[in-house]
C-alpha cells in the first residue's frame, strides 16, 4: 500500500516489519501502558503489518492506527467481514492538525478497498468516532453482586465444570465460542492467532492485583475465565472476582457457570462488564435488587460498504424502505438507497424515488444489529421521518429476537 503526505513533513502510511517495535511503542505511550519485549513480541503474532497505519514525522511515528479481520455474526446469520479497529491514537505533541481524521479516512478507504462491509471499535473516549460514522451498535452492561447474596430462586443442578491450564483451556473454550458466534449477532470470530494469543499470555503487570486467569469449562456447552483480587479486612476474606467472559450454550449452563462463580472462597464481591443488554441474571436470583447493574460500553460499528452490510442481514418482516443517508466520510454509501428486504433476503439499491427516512450513516450503523431503534433515534432528533408510519416500518425490519453482543475487547 502507498503512503500519503498529510500535513507538512507528515507522511502516513502501514509500518514494515522493522518499524514494528517502534510502532508497538508508539501505541504504548499513547496508552499509557507498560508494554515488556515478550508483550510486543505477543501482539506482533495477530498483527498484519498491511493493515497498520502510522504517521511519520520524519523516523518518529506520531500517530497509530490497525484493523483485525474478524467476521461478524449479523441477523440472521450471516458471517460478514468486519474490520476490528483498534490502537488508535495521535501523539500529544501532534494534535489538531488533522492526523486522526487522515488515519481514519484512509483507514476506511483501505477497508472498502479490501471488500469488508463492516468495521467496528471500541472506544476509549465515547465522543470520536461519531463523526467518522460510527454509532453505538451493541450494548453491554456491568454488574456486581455481593457473593453472600448471590443465591438462585432455585439453585441449579450441578453440572461436571472443569477447571484447566492455560494450554488446555484454548481448545476447551474455542470450541464453546465457535459454537455459540454464529448464533448471536454482533459476535466476533476470533482468527486463529488471537485464540493462544489471549489465553497463552497472562502478564503479570497487566492484572492491577489480580490472579491469574482461572478457566473454568463445562464441556462443549461453556466456558467462564475470570481472575481474583485478594483482600482482607480485620483478618476476614475480602476478596473480589472479577468474570473476563462467561459463554454460554444453553440456560442450564449458563446457571451453573454463574453458581459456579458463586462458589468462589475468599470473595466478597464478584463483578464483571461487557455483558449482554439482555443478561439473564437477575432473573435467577432470589435477591435480584442485590445485582447491581449499569450500562457498560457499548461496540461501535461502522458500515464501510453500505449495500452489500444491508443485504447481507435478514430482516423480521418483509417491506420496503427508502432512506437517504448521509455520509461525508465514505462518498460511496451517501446518498438515496432502496431496501426491498424480508425473511428470506434483501435488495438495496440507489435510487432517485421519494425518501421514507433521512438518517446519519452513524444512526444507520447504531440500528444495524438491532440494538438501537430507530423510533429512538427519531425522539432524539437523528432520523427524520418524510413518509408517515416509515419509524415504526424501520422499527419492525430491524427488530431481532435478542439484542447483539460481543463478549470480548480488542
Amino acid at each position: 500500500m502507498t503512503g500519503t503526505d498529510v500535513a507538512a513533513g507528515l507522511h502516513l502510511r502501514p509500518v514494515t516489519d522493522d518499524e514494528y517495535p517502534a510502532f508497538s511503542a508508539a501505541v504504548e505511550r499513547q496508552f499509557a501502558d507498560t508494554v515488556t519485549a515478550e508483550d510486543h513480541a505477543a501482539y506482533r503474532t495477530i498483527t498484519e503489518l498491511d493493515r497498520t497505519l502510522a504517521v511519520f514525522d520524519g523516523s518518529e511515528i506520531v500517530g497509530t492506527t490497525d484493523s483485525v479481520p474478524f467476521t461478524m455474526t449479523v441477523p440472521g446469520g450471516a458471517q460478514l467481514r468486519c474490520a476490528g479497529v483498534t490502537s488508535v491514537g495521535v501523539r500529544t505533541t501532534h494534535r489538531r492538525q488533522g492526523l486522526l481524521a487522515a488515519m481514519m479516512r484512509r483507514q476506511l478507504d483501505d477497508l472498502a478497498a479490501r471488500g469488508e462491509p463492516l468495521a467496528a471499535l471500541l472506544a476509549s473516549e465515547s465522543g470520536i468516532y461519531g463523526r467518522f460514522g460510527y454509532g453505538a451498535a451493541i450494548p453491554t452492561v456491568a454488574t456486581s453482586i455481593d457473593r453472600h447474596a448471590a443465591r438462585f430462586a432455585t439453585p441449579p443442578a450441578r453440572q461436571p465444570i472443569r477447571l484447566l491450564d492455560a494450554a488446555d483451556a484454548v481448545a476447551a473454550v474455542r470450541r464453546v465460542y465457535e459454537r455459540v458466534q454464529p448464533g448471536r449477532p454482533g459476535m466476533l470470530a476470533r482468527p486463529a492467532a488471537w485464540w493462544p494469543f489471549w489465553l497463552g499470555r497472562d502478564p503479570e503487570g497487566s492484572r492491577d492485583g489480580y490472579s491469574r486467569r482461572y478457566h473454568a469449562v463445562l464441556g462443549d456447552r461453556g466456558y467462564v475465565v475470570y481472575r481474583v483480587k485478594p483482600g482482607w479486612t480485620d483478618n476476614v476474606p475480602d476478596g473480589r472476582l472479577r468474570v473476563g467472559e462467561l459463554v454460554a450454550a444453553d440456560d442450564e449452563a449458563y446457571a451453573a457457570l454463574w453458581q459456579f462463580v458463586f462458589d468462589v472462597d475468599l470473595v466478597t464481591t464478584i463483578e464483571a462488564e461487557l455483558r449482554p443488554a439482555d443478561e439473564l441474571l437477575g432473573l435467577l436470583l432470589a435477591e435480584p435488587m442485590r445485582l447491581r447493574v449499569k450500562g457498560g460500553e457499548p461496540f461501535y460499528l461502522r458500515l464501510v460498504r453500505l449495500p452489500e452490510a444491508l443485504e447481507a442481514r435478514r430482516y423480521d418482516a418483509a417491506g420496503t424502505l427508502v432512506v437517504d443517508v448521509r455520509d461525508g466520510v465514505c462518498p460511496a454509501n451517501d446518498g438515496r438507497w432502496r431496501l426491498e428486504a424480508g425473511p428470506d433476503g434483501a435488495r438495496c439499491t440507489r435510487t432517485d424515488g421519494d425518501a421514507d427516512l433521512a438518517l446519519d450513516v452513524r444512526d444507520l450503523g447504531a440500528a444495524y444489529l438491532g440494538g438501537e431503534r430507530f423510533s429512538r433515534l427519531a425522539r432524539a432528533g437523528r432520523v427524520t421521518e418524510s413518509t408517515p408510519g416509515a419509524v415504526r416500518r424501520a422499527d419492525t425490519l430491524f427488530a431481532v429476537d435478542a439484542p447483539p453482543w460481543n463478549p470480548f475487547e480488542f
